[in-house]
């Protein structure tokens, strides 16, 4: 339940964000909710093991890199 409400929140949030932004174009909702679906599954895996292989640097950095991190993905 709380997955299929955060990927609701994330759909339109990029459908929002598609409306504000002049460089950014969607073109369905099914479209905006394959793109949640796919940043989600980025976060869900994808950033941990980032996290985790970055850890000595971002021990180093106190943390900063990991804002690097979210921003990239």
């Amino acid at each position: 339940m709380y997955f299929l409400l955060r990927w609701l929140i994330n759909a339109i949030s990029i459908f929002i964000v598609a409306h504000i932004v002049k460089g950014i174009e969607v073109s369905s909702t099914l479209t905006a909710f394959v793109i949640a679906l796919v940043l989600g599954i980025i976060n869900a895996f994808v950033r941990p093991l980032i996290i985790f292989i970055t850890l000595p640097i971002n021990i180093l950095t106190l943390g900063i890199l990991t804002l690097f991190i979210n921003g990239t993905l």
